[in-house]
């Protein structure tokens, strides 16, 4: 499996990314929450990416899904979401406004890459997972829910790696 950010051990209490140590007395390691809050829309992804660098964080966290995996066609969207966004055009609706393809993910990562920031990213599913592992890895941070969903372990992590 390519990997393209070491991720290493120094001590018991310390991880290594990149050059930069995280653990007791270090720094805090800073990580800019994108989530979707681009909106589907690529400028302000790249917008978000700019103003996480500009701020000191030290990685950007965006998500990564297939609207048609993680909800049906006619999921209700909870009463928060309507209050948020004005419309109740459904779970799938929004989410598919939001989705990101990997091609979109690759340009957000070239982006943080070329910004001196770390790119990370929360798959939403296998199938998100398994097809950008390859140039993602081990850029990606688990949601609670994944364990207990599928057999995600399995190609989560490798036996070998911290």
């Amino acid at each position: 499996m390519p990997k393209q950010i070491d991720i290493t051990t120094p001590s018991d209490n310390q991880i290594k990314i990149l050059e930069r140590l995280i653990g007791a007395d270090q720094p805090c390691f800073i990580i800019a929450e994108a989530g979707v809050n681009h909106n589907g829309d690529m400028n302000l992804a790249h917008k978000l990416i700019d103003a996480a660098i500009a701020a000191g964080a030290d990685a950007i966290k965006f998500q990564s899904f297939i609207a048609e995996d993680l909800v049906t066609a006619g999921t209700p969207k909870a009463n928060y979401q309507v209050e948020t966004t004005g419309t109740d055009d459904g779970q799938f609706g929004m989410l598919k406004a939001l989705e990101l393809s990997a091609g979109q993910q690759a340009e957000i990562k070239g982006h943080c890459d070329e910004g001196g920031i770390i790119y990370l990213c929360t798959p939403y599913e296998e199938k998100v997972q398994t097809c950008s592992i390859g140039w993602m890895w081990p850029r990606i941070k688990s949601r609670q829910r994944i364990p207990t969903t599928f057999p995600f372990s399995d190609i989560w992590l490798p036996k070998d790696d911290p």
